[in-house]
């Protein structure tokens, strides 16, 4: 088969007229170009150029063959348009698997932002928990959440994935938490059916340590959404991963165990078979961009996370934070840490990021409080602890530690008066001032036992008619 490159070179040889000329603009050597059209003549059969010293001339089977020539280039020109035009803004019909829940929580958001920016993609999305043929069922691409099984699929990873062990506060109320992966062979657990091996859980602690352990079972599931109810109900244990558990353990509803130990690593994919031609499948990272405050202040060096896609940032010298190389899909943000030692938290549900584009929140505002430090003084080494530390009749409230220090969190901002109480001992006070998200330390407050007498001070003036005898008058404060 002959090469287009061959074209090439011939047509910039007829166009110019000279082979140093055609040589100079291919940035090639004049040799290769003498080369190149020779090849082409004799896969042809024909001269095509007569060579002179003073100029390249075409022969009569050379101009017909310029005509083909130039007619093949831009066909060639056109395909090449053609190809990035559909790299630009992709075309076609896409047919995508992606498990149910997933789909339903975080693909289902996307779709109208998706549909709107490609409007020449047909998109087949079919939702299965179960392992789809993707090639012996006409799939294009697969969003898959486990370990990279298949090496006859190209796998890119997106997000990592965490399981965990959960229950209902009941449930662990009534039977224990285990302390080893082992003490789950004695509770009761619900299995997911879709995994090889589904009764056998393996764990692995820090130190390296793997456990498995297998089991039992009351109840096999092959959809999460199918047992929410009932292990929130406290019926059962279940190992779920984060982007399914995470709202109820937020919530309250669910609490987690052996979080020491991880289990085997799993992996947000987009899965393509390896002998498919491309399709417009190319997703680019997004950006996600907002400003962290505490009422109008802006919040300097918070931390915040993403937690599924795995990304951490701070805020910077203005409140402003920004990602990049964010997945697409739902994100949850996380707000941690503010000035000093403060913890502030707080976090925002279901953020849209779509491929390519930046999503701006906005202002992020937090409560507006801070957090007090403090110590309880009773004049004696023991003896501090337990005293009752609070703000008037707010919910803020603690009990000091045995060398009497307090932690007081979630005080209102502004000018504040912390009160500490001690069986047997005088109520003391103090008024603070509390910048909302900081940390105020050292902060004292004295306690006297109620029969030892307070002491004061009086201050005053002694009058007389004369200047020269106020000096040296005895005051006594009787009683």
């Amino acid at each position: 088969m002959m090469s287009l490159d061959l074209f090439v070179v011939f047509a910039r040889v007829a166009e110019s007229g000279s082979f140093s000329k055609a040589a100079r603009d291919l940035g090639l050597s004049k040799a290769t170009v003498s080369k190149r059209v020779a090849e082409l003549e004799a896969a042809l059969g024909v001269a095509l150029v007569a060579r002179t010293t003073r100029r390249a001339a075409l022969t009569e089977a050379g101009e017909r063959t310029l005509v083909r020539a130039q007619r093949i280039l831009e066909e060639a020109d056109a395909a090449r348009d053609e190809a990035v035009e559909a790299r630009s803004s992709p075309k076609g019909r896409l047919r995508i698997s992606a498990p149910i829940t997933f789909g339903v929580r975080y693909l289902a958001a996307l779709l109208p932002d998706f549909l709107t920016a490609y409007p020449d993609i047909d998109l087949d999305l079919a939702l299965a928990d179960k392992t789809v043929d993707l090639i012996g069922e006409g799939f294009d691409a697969a969003v898959r959440i486990r370990a990279l099984e298949d090496s006859s699929m190209i796998a890119r990873k997106l997000a990592p994935v965490r399981g965990h062990v959960v229950a209902a506060p009941a449930y662990w109320a009534a039977h224990g938490k285990p302390a080893r992966p082992e003490d789950l062979a004695r509770h009761v657990c619900f299995s997911y059916s879709n995994v090889p091996n589904g009764l056998l859980w393996r764990f692995e602690s820090a130190a390296g340590e793997r456990v498995s352990v297998r089991v039992e079972s009351r109840l096999t599931y092959d959809n999460a959404d199918t047992i929410e109810p009932a292990v929130c109900a406290g019926i059962a244990i279940a190992r779920q991963p984060d982007f399914i558990c995470w709202r109820d353990i937020g919530s309250g509803r669910l609490d987690t165990a052996l979080e020491a130990w991880t289990t085997p690593e799993m992996w947000l994919q987009l899965q393509q078979p390896l002998n498919l031609p491309p399709k417009p499948v190319e997703v680019l990272p997004g950006e996600l961009a907002g400003k962290v405050l505490t009422g109008s202040t802006a919040l300097v060096g918070a931390e915040l996370t993403l937690p599924f896609a795995g990304l951490t940032t701070r805020s910077g010298g203005d409140g402003r934070f920004a990602f990049t190389g964010v997945p697409e899909g739902n994100q949850r943000l996380e707000i941690v840490g503010a000035v000093g030692a403060a913890k502030l938290a707080a976090h925002k549900d279901a953020i849209a990021v779509f491929s390519g584009k930046r999503t701006d929140l906005g202002e992020i505002v937090l409560d507006a409080t801070g957090t007090v430090i403090g110590h309880v003084k009773t004049g004696r080494p023991s003896g501090n602890a337990g005293a009752v530390v609070y703000i008037g009749l707010s919910s803020a409230a603690t009990v000091t530690a045995d060398d009497g220090r307090f932690t007081l969190t979630g005080v209102p901002a502004g000018e504040v008066t912390i009160a500490a109480q001690l069986t047997g001992h005088q109520v003391g006070r103090t008024t603070v001032m509390v910048q909302a998200g900081a940390v105020l330390e050292d902060v004292d407050i004295p306690l006297v036992p109620r029969d030892v007498p307070l002491r004061g001070t009086v201050l005053g003036e002694v009058l007389t008619q004369r200047l020269e005898d106020r000096q040296g008058t005895v005051i006594v404060v009787e009683g």
